[in-house]
């Protein structure tokens, strides 16, 4: 393979930045004033990250893992287990000494959008000598369904660099087994971390998966003891007869002689019929250690110990805020329950953004369970018809691992059970017991494991390319741009929607407010990924990068039980909270509250309270004028803006 050189990747990466604003269209015609996702769910909390972290560090010369900003009148939060964006913070902290917060945020996000296709690239060029062919690998990447519709809420997951630049540094860090490769992989590894803390788990699966790959071959076995093969043929055909029987009866117990056998629902018999089909057919198949060369025990001792220590290293700083914090709480795993994958269908359908897809489907994956976002997993089509295409029609194979990585990962983001057009087939995929292995365990939402996938197809779509222009050299022109035409009818995603990035005038106020204080805005609460106490809105941070000031309530990827014990437990807040999440408050509460307002409100130094009309409840608005003495300064259709006890 010839060598890229630095010029050729600069025109590389600009080509990618040019693809970024296609892909994102109209949001570079506002980037001041639109985002791809509403502010008021996660978007708002991932700008408001951008905006937090150089506040802490430059305007309070402070750590920015910690902050109090946000759970006003409780302990500091430490955003060490909150999904921080570190690389996403870095960045911004230059843009925004220019730009506006939000611009600051987008032209991030066309950074991010930009990275990715190039390091997919990068990757691709392994298996093509051709920059072009590569290049389309990288853009299938870039506008994939997974990144589009991450876009929406997840932008953290937008920022899929580093996984493409991981698996090229695992494998060029094998071959050439120097110490700077495997510094390399120990750096990339830390900035999956600083980007997404999913993708990091991701990179030590890849890291596994390609070192069982180069450990194990497989080839057809000899015809093996047909006994147990006829053991596996009996047990799966009483497993599919138990199957029918529950599928025709609805279920129940039945008895042979002595023995009750109850069948209530079809996880076992479905478990039992799966394994038993899964070890028959890999009777057929024999495991032998492969021929591939494996470092001394030195080499590799030394090369796992840099890899390690960089990328220790690099990530310190967020891997120190997440051991020094409070212990966070852990969902248990249970065996039929958890986090449903993506839909089969969602893995082959167009993305869900595509201006084509009709709005009945769009609304069918909208209610699964996650949302549409946690649907955004579709593979291009176009890319898997290359592939087989080429392999039906010329002599070229697709790489047995690379295929082995796009199939394992895409089963494992179908969540520990397949679903087919809604409808479980308890059919248990490999996520069924990866989701009980350590570290692995910590990714708990299945679906997003189809970046990986993604990124497997893009490597085997730019292999079939390359053989195919390779093939019929003089039509190489014609097919790239045949293949291109059709790649952007499927993945099309412009016109992109977008949401209105406005600030409600009642905030301007406050912003224009110099004193030191505290807002708080009703309905309130503690929210995280798992939990919701109260009703709190992401809209609160957000407006919050505008108006600067300290707020009551947040919302972070993890919070601690204390946290939330201590707004349940306040004389004030906790019926604040109750009364947010639509649950009444006895009077004996309520004329606690109001003897504890004043100093509440002194503790806090609340200067201004904010009252959604939409949002908050009657008895809501009625409890917090009364305890709170408030005083009505300012309204709009949306808001009314108060000062406590008369405070101006």
């Amino acid at each position: 393979m010839d060598r890229l050189t630095w010029p050729r990747a600069t025109i590389v990466f600009i080509a990618f930045l040019g693809l970024a604003v296609l892909q994102a269209w109209p949001l570079p015609l506002h980037l001041g004033t639109h985002l791809t996702g509403p502010p008021s769910g996660d978007t708002g909390v991932y700008v408001w990250n951008t905006w937090v972290f150089r506040h802490e560090m430059f305007d309070h010369g402070a750590w920015p893992f910690w902050t109090r900003e946000i759970f006003v009148g409780g302990a500091p939060a430490n955003l060490g287990h909150h999904n921080y964006t570190l690389f996403a913070d870095l960045l911004a902290v230059p843009l925004q000494s220019v730009f506006s917060v939000f611009a600051s945020f987008n032209l991030i996000y066309l950074l991010n959008i930009a990275l990715a296709g190039f390091t997919m690239f990068l990757l691709a060029r392994r298996v093509t000598t051709r920059d072009a062919e590569a290049w389309m690998a990288g853009a299938l990447f870039a506008c994939s369904g997974f990144l589009v519709g991450r876009a929406t809420g997840h932008f953290s997951l937008v920022a899929a660099a580093p996984l493409p630049l991981f698996t090229w540094c695992v494998l060029r860090c094998w071959e050439r087994r120097r110490t700077r490769d495997a510094l390399a992989v120990g750096l990339s590894a830390a900035w999956a971390l600083t980007a997404d803390p999913y993708y990091a788990v991701y990179c030590v699966m890849i890291a596994a998966g390609f070192l069982v790959s180069r450990a194990v071959s497989f080839s057809p076995a000899a015809a093996r003891d047909g006994r147990w093969r006829r053991a596996l043929t009996v047990c799966a055909v009483l497993a599919g007869a138990v199957v029918a029987a529950r599928l025709v009866t609805g279920g129940g117990a039945w008895h042979v002689g002595s023995i009750e056998i109850s069948v209530r629902s079809l996880y076992t018999p479905v478990l039992v019929l799966t394994v038993a089909l899964a070890i028959r057919a890999l009777m057929g198949v024999r495991v032998h250690w492969s021929h591939d060369a494996w470092p001394t025990w030195r080499t590799a001792s030394l090369l796992s110990a840099a890899a390690l220590l960089a990328g220790v290293f690099a990530a310190a700083p967020v891997l120190a805020s997440h051991a020094l914090g409070d212990s966070m709480d852990a969902p248990p795993i249970f065996w039929r329950t958890g986090p449903q994958g993506a839909d089969l269908l969602a893995l082959l359908l167009p993305q869900a953004g595509h201006p084509w897809m009709p709005a009945v489907v769009r609304g069918w994956l909208a209610s699964h369970p996650g949302g549409l976002i946690e649907q955004s997993a579709s593979l291009s089509l176009v890319a898997l018809l290359v592939i087989g295409g080429v392999t039906w029609r010329t002599a070229w194979r697709p790489s047995r691992r690379w295929s082995a990585a796009a199939i394992g990962f895409a089963l494992m983001s179908l969540g520990p059970f397949v679903y087919v057009a809604g409808v479980n087939t308890y059919i248990p995929t490999p996520w069924t017991l990866l989701r009980y292995v350590p570290l692995i365990a910590e990714a708990r939402m299945p679906s997003r494991l189809a970046i990986v996938a993604t990124m497997a197809v893009a490597m085997l779509f730019a292999a079939a390319l390359s053989a195919w222009t390779t093939r019929v050299p003089r039509r190489r022109g014609w097919i790239l741009l045949g293949v291109a035409a059709l790649l952007w009818i499927d993945l099309m995603p412009a016109p992109r929607q977008l949401f209105a990035a406005g600030i409600p005038a009642v905030y301007d106020r406050i912003a224009a407010d110099p004193r030191a204080i505290s807002v708080l805005a009703l309905p309130t609460g503690v929210r995280d990924g798992l939990s919701s106490l109260g009703n709190f809105t992401a809209h609160s941070q957000f407006f919050q990068t505008v108006h600067g000031k300290r707020i009551v309530g947040g919302y972070l990827s993890r919070t601690t039980p204390q946290r939330r014990a201590s707004y349940v437990d306040d004389p004030v807040l906790g019926p604040l909270v109750d009364l947010s999440e639509g649950r009444p408050v006895s009077r004996d509460r309520w004329d606690a509250a109001r003897a504890a307002a004043p100093a509440f409100a002194r503790n806090i130094k609340l200067g201004y309270v904010v009252i959604s009309h939409r949002r908050a409840s009657a008895d809501l608005r009625r409890f917090a004028t009364d305890v709170l003495q408030l005083t009505a300064v300012q309204s709009d259709n949306d808001r009314s803006l108060y000062v406590p006890f008369g405070r101006r």
